[in-house]
């Protein structure tokens, strides 16, 4: 190496370079060959611990990954997962978390790397969300990828994934997390990384369940001689089951399922009764949803024993297959003549595969169902006794047209038809004996009840006119011939085809017939036992209404209420008298009822429930509103065209707890007529004229009148009353047309009367509204009084409207950056299935209590659904969010649905945890809350109320804390990052102030202070907290290494300690801190070897070359951060381009659920330099002249580095590359395009170096290339 001559212009630089590691976990100081994956083998549930050194990637120090389960804060690569029945829900599939922990150490980052998960034998549930080192939120089920951000050194990343075992397999080592990225050191080379990790998942179960049940739908089947089904020459006698099998079962939406996840097969035997000493010749099965493949049928007919395997039972529906069994006996053993009750016992098992370190397999209590099918013999018809039967009947006159003529007018008819039918089925030996039919000497009268007060009709009736029924074939020599039974006079002789002509019209007498005989000859007038008539004949009457007014008093018309009839039958020696009655009364008046009928989908029909809304929004402290309801009246007219029809409501609609109306438990009216309207013109039952008139009836004011010019007025919407009355009473004109008319009356219920008078416990035990009405008519404008009086009375229910609430959606936040939230809230109504008011909701309120940890609520957006959002807004109390919402509706509303959507920021010191957000409702109208039970097959147990839900926040602002609210809670969960950073910066290293954070170079230019600080920073990002820290550190001094990578450190220059330690102040009694003069430090930080002294036996601090700090069970919360430091001397005739670097590890215990984790974290290395520079100066001209050459870009570039520095030549030909550092190589190198005085392919090395003060450049190779240097 040639020295030349100095360069005229140097400048001198002195720099100080401190770098700055984050968390580490230690490696070994070599990179050895190792096995990048664990398999471990062991009975279920005993796994080999994690060993030290396992966590190595290869191929570098500062990387270190690993994945396992944590227990009792020792690392397992292996964890048991067992499913364990669980009554309510089936099963519980354990959980655990399979921990996932990657740091990069005091050297470099780690960019482009991504985790890749293989899922065997597990299901994987994540929640991951966007953090400083995951890319993107990862929230999901068996993800396969997780993209993560660059991480850099000093820092140690913890993931969570929660883990069950899937069951398809129990024993599974192939499950995979493997990490692909890129290690980039600080000199800016690049190491491929790759590190795969399997883990062991077992799991068991520990139930086997069987199911088997006849099948109702066919649990009756019956046989006959006729359905008796038969094939080859054998009976066929069908079972039928559903049957199923699986490892446990839930209920999900009122129905029961089955869970099968390992089940083997299903088993179903029977030992298969004999029928008459035959056991069946062969059995054939068919089970719903399988192929003959899918089962197996075993059947010995030697001794009836029968066993099904079901080989598939996972193609069985998830409730249950149908199986059908055919037995097929001999029917030579069939005796058709007895019954036969064919049983088919059969019991049922499951057996269940389990992981074989237990008990394997699982089999199933035993189960059994009866089938049982009935054969019925149908036995011969016997030929029963022959029994005469006389059957007739009288379809009477009415009292219409009398009761007209006492009440004073004259109807035009004085004649009313009526009717007698005499029938018989007797035995006249198939027609061969003579039947003779007459009238009974003591013939037609009228009398009461008790046949007393008679009266002879003789000469009141007539016979007009007869007919024939026959009801059996008639002989050809069919004859009946009717004689005058008062004159015997032959009237006519009926042979067979008049006989059948007159059963389809009538045969007309002569004028003053009362009385006649028939005569059968040749018709047989016997069908069988049972019939009551083979043949009948009716006589056709009048009477003469007027006569019977002129010769009956009314108060003697009045008493008769029956009409009697008597005929004789004589055949062969009998003679049988047959009485007939029937009763005598007018026709129906018009009546007037409560519609007791209902469409379940027509508001209009019926008298409905009514709700108890208004009264408990009163109740409740709320304002009255009108509460209305519907109560109707239908009126039937027929044909008596009554003059005047009277509607009377003497005592009300009342409340009561039972449901009969005399029995009322409430008395006095607090339900009122406010008004009345008509389901059609009344116009078509009381015409053109007619009127209505409404009375108050205690007081006899007329309060509405409706004619043919106002009542359509009144069919759409009603007319309301001037005042309210308890009572009234309605009066109509003439009923002209037979029909009917509802009339709807609009009732109110004084809600705050009932409120003031009756006790809310009495209200609340109120289920009824009973009603009554009266109602009479007067059937002419000349009747004395008001008759036909009736009464009607219904009871409806007075129920009670329950709100029903239920939420969906759930919240996923994140302490990293505010994360977009919704969910979905539903008030909705539980009403009776006939109710329609179900309209319970109109003004609400909603608060919705944001865990503690949310500390900001933005972008909000509320939607509802028949509803308005009135206002919201966001309350701060004790220290928690709150929103406030209120809704309302502008008329009541069945449902309302609110839709919540907003930007939900966490404090970023939060833990990670499951929570929830409380929402509380207010229903103005209703203090009643119920939620739905869907885990339950008993509709009893379908809805339920939650009693504890209180007001607490008083949100209506009543001042009644203790009210009842609805209450429902969001799920919430909130992720926060697990990390743990280790910091080192330098404060006071040069007059200028400077702070040097790493992996940045803190630079003395001879602005040196002569000393440094250097301050250790350990930040806590995992939750809830870490404890039993322990801080091992390297002061810069001269060949020093890291503590725990044992890593070179590089450095060239010797600094001095020149005090102790300091601690926070409360550390400050907590913690014990050590010091040694020891340059090589144990790996085991506590060893004797490393000789600790405390500081009162430390004499020298410039000898201190190492310091251990423990804390103890000192607590570290999560987001805490703690600073230490200490001092150090920087001699200022240091030499100078040699740094010097402190480092410093932590071993700690992360607090998990699972117990204590213990890591170990490097922090990048600090240090601090002295540097000179010096300016290069290159002239440049063509070759063999003195042209200049611009434009020219020349590199200078330091060994072992990626960067270099550049300069361009000038109008001259002068470059200037300025701030190169001496005592270093450089290679020099053209990197334009134009030709130059260097060629294009060459390169020279040099380096400048001081000599006596002097700067010295020296060319290491390529010398030749320069034409001169100075």
């Amino acid at each position: 190496m040639k020295s030349n001559k100095k360069i005229k212009q140097i400048a001198v630089i002195i720099l100080i370079i401190l770098s700055l590691l984050g968390i580490n976990l230690s490696v070994n100081k070599i990179v050895k060959n190792f096995s990048d994956t664990s398999n471990i083998n062991a009975k279920a549930g005993d796994y080999t611990p994690v060993q030290y050194g396992e966590e190595r990637v290869e191929g570098t120090n500062f990387v270190t990954f690993d994945a396992y389960f944590l227990k009792n804060s020792q690392k397992y690569r292996g964890e048991y997962l067992p499913y364990t029945k669980d009554r309510d829900k089936g099963y519980n599939a354990t959980s655990k978390n399979l921990w996932i922990e990657l740091r990069v150490l005091g050297n470099g980052s780690l960019k482009n790397a991504k985790l890749l998960f293989t899922q065997d034998n597990v299901t994987e549930k994540f929640k991951m969300l966007e953090s400083e080192t995951i890319a993107h939120d990862s929230v999901g089920i068996n993800l396969n990828q997780i993209n993560l951000k660059e991480v850099p050194n000093g820092k140690t990343v913890l993931f969570r994934v929660e883990v069950n075992a899937n069951l398809k397999k129990f024993i599974s080592n192939d499950n995979k997390v493997k990490l692909v990225g890129e290690y980039v050191a600080n000199d800016g080379s690049t190491t491929p990384i790759e590190k795969e990790v399997k883990f062991t998942v077992e799991s068991s179960v520990d139930n086997a369940i069987a199911y088997i049940e006849r099948d109702y739908n066919t649990q009756n089947r019956s046989y006959d001689e006729k359905t008796l089904a038969k094939k080859d020459g054998k009976i066929v006698i069908n079972h039928f089951f559903n049957i199923n099998f699986g490892n446990y079962y839930h209920i999900d939406n009122y129905q029961l399922y089955f869970d099968n996840f390992t089940t083997k097969e299903g088993v179903i035997e029977s030992n298969i009764e004999q029928f008459n000493g035959h056991y069946p010749s062969n059995v054939e099965v068919n089970i719903g949803g399988l192929e003959a493949s899918d089962y197996s049928v075993d059947y010995d007919n030697s001794n009836g024993k029968l066993k099904i395997r079901i080989l598939n039972v996972g193609k069985l529906y998830s409730r249950y297959g149908t199986m059908e069994i055919r037995t097929l006996y001999p029917e030579s053993a069939m005796d058709y003549n007895n019954e036969h009750i064919f049983n088919l016992r059969a019991k049922a098992h499951a057996i269940v595969e389990n992981n074989p370190n237990y008990e394997n397999p699982i089999i199933s209590e035993e189960v059994e169902a009866t089938s049982s099918v009935r054969y019925a013999h149908t036995p011969p018809i016997i030929e029963p006794p022959r029994i005469d039967r006389y059957y007739g009947g009288i379809n009477p006159p009415n009292k219409d047209n009398p009761i007209s003529r006492y009440e004073g007018e004259n109807p035009d008819e004085d004649f009313e038809d009526w009717s007698v039918t005499w029938g018989f089925n007797i035995d006249n030996k198939d027609g061969n004996q003579e039947v003779i039919v007459k009238s009974n000497p003591e013939r037609n009268y009228f009398s009461d009840y008790n046949g007393n007060n008679k009266f002879d009709l003789d000469n009141y009736v007539i016979i007009k006119s007869i007919r024939f029924y026959n009801y059996i074939k008639l002989n050809d020599n069919s004859k009946v011939d009717l004689y005058d039974d008062d004159t015997g006079r032959l009237i006519h002789s009926f042979n067979k085809d008049e006989i059948e002509k007159y059963t389809r019209e009538d045969f007309k007498l002569e004028p003053n017939i009362k009385h006649v005989k028939y005569v059968l000859n040749n018709i047989n007038c016997y069908i069988n036992s049972t019939s009551y008539q083979a043949f009948s004949i009716t006589n056709k009457k009048t009477i003469n209404d007027k006569m019977l007014k002129e010769n009956l008093t009314r108060e003697e018309f009045n008493k008769l209420t029956l009409i009697t009839d008597k005929y004789n039958v004589q055949f062969g020696d009998k003679n049988k008298e047959v009485t007939l009655t029937a009763g005598y009364y007018e026709t129906s008046r018009a009546r007037v009822s409560y519609h007791r009928y209902y469409n379940y989908y027509d508001e209009k029909t019926g008298n409905r429930s009514v709700s108890k809304s208004g009264a408990v929004r009163v109740y409740n402290g709320n304002d009255e509103v009108e509460d209305l309801y519907e109560s109707r009246w239908l009126i039937e007219s027929g044909r008596r065209h009554e003059n005047n029809l009277e509607i009377i409501s003497k005592s009300g609609e009342k409340f009561s707890e039972g449901s009969t109306y005399d029995k009322s438990t409430i008395n006095e009216n607090y339900i009122k007529y406010h008004g009345i309207k008509f389901s059609v013109s009344p116009k078509n039952l009381l015409g053109e004229d007619g009127w209505i008139k409404v009375y108050n009836n205690d007081t006899n004011e007329l309060i509405a009148a409706f004619n043919n010019s106002n009542w359509n007025n009144y069919i759409e919407n009603p007319f309301i009353y001037e005042k309210d009355v308890v009572n009234i009473k309605v009066l109509t004109s003439k009923l002209i047309n037979p029909g009917s008319l509802f009339i709807y009356n609009v009732m109110k219920i004084e809600d705050k009367e009932l409120k003031d008078n009756v006790s809310k416990e009495q209200f609340e035990k109120l289920k009824f509204i009973n009603k009554h009405l009266e109602y009479s008519s007067k059937l002419t404008a000349n009747s004395p009084e008001f008759s036909a009086k009736g009464v009607s009375e219904i009871s409806v229910n007075y129920y009670r409207l329950n709100s029903l609430l239920n939420n969906n959606g759930e919240l996923l936040l994140s302490t990293y950056k505010a994360r977009e939230g919704n969910f979905n809230i539903s008030l909705d109504t539980l009403a009776p299935y006939d109710a329609l008011d179900l309209n319970n909701w109109k003004n609400s309120i909603i608060l919705m209590e944001f865990p503690k940890d949310v500390v900001d609520i933005s972008n909000i957006s509320l939607r509802g659904v028949n509803v308005n959002i009135a206002g919201y807004e966001i309350l701060d109390k004790d220290g928690k969010k709150f929103l406030k919402a209120y809704l309302k509706s502008d008329k009541p509303v069945k449902e309302q649905n609110l839709s919540f959507n907003g930007l939900i920021t966490v404090n970023p010191l939060a833990n990670t945890q499951n929570t929830n957000v409380k929402v509380y409702i207010y229903n103005e109208n209703n203090d009643k809350y119920f939620y739905e039970n869907r885990n339950t097959i008993d509709p009893s147990q379908r809805y339920f109320e939650k009693p504890e839900s209180k007001d607490i926040y008083d949100i209506n602002g009543n001042g009644n804390k203790e009210e009842p609210v609805g209450y429902l809670e969001i799920p919430t969960s909130i992720v926060a990052p697990q990390e743990l950073h280790l910091n080192q910066k330098i404060i006071n290293y040069n007059t200028d102030g400077d702070v040097v954070n790493a992996p940045n170079v803190g630079v003395i230019d001879g602005n040196g202070t002569g000393k440094a600080t250097v301050i250790i920073q350990l930040k806590n990002n995992f939750p809830p907290s870490i404890t039993n820290m322990k801080i091992h550190g390297v002061i810069p001094y001269r060949n020093n290494k890291g503590g725990l990578t044992g890593t070179d450190l590089d450095s060239k220059i010797d600094t001095f300690m020149t005090g102790p330690i300091k601690l926070p102040d409360n550390l400050k009694d907590k913690a014990k801190v050590y010091y040694s003069e020891n340059e090589d430090i144990d790996k085991i930080w506590l060893s004797d070897s490393n000789n600790w002294k405390t500081e009162n036996q430390v004499n020298d601090w410039s000898k201190i070359k190492n310091y251990y700090i423990d804390f103890g069970n000192t607590v570290f919360n999560v987001n805490e951060l703690t600073e230490l430091s200490y001092e150090i001397k920087v001699p200022n005739n240091a030499e100078y381009n040699k740094p010097s670097f402190a480092s410093n590890g932590v071993n700690v215990n992360l607090n998990t659920e699972d117990g204590k984790l213990n890591t170990e974290l490097e922090a990048n290395k600090v240090g601090i330099q002295f540097l000179k520079k010096f300016n290069l100066e290159i002239n440049t001209k063509k070759a063999s002249t003195n042209n200049k050459l611009q434009g020219l870009i020349y590199s200078a570039k330091l060994d072992g580095e990626e960067n270099s520095k550049t300069g361009i030549t000038n109008n001259d030909g002068i470059a200037t590359i300025n701030g190169l550092l001496v005592d270093k190589e450089y290679t020099l190198e053209k990197i334009s395009t134009e030709d130059n005085y260097i060629s294009e392919n060459s390169k020279l090395k040099f380096k400048v170096v001081e000599n006596n003060g002097n700067m010295v450049l020296q060319f290491i190779d390529g010398q030749n290339k320069v034409i001169s240097s100075e």
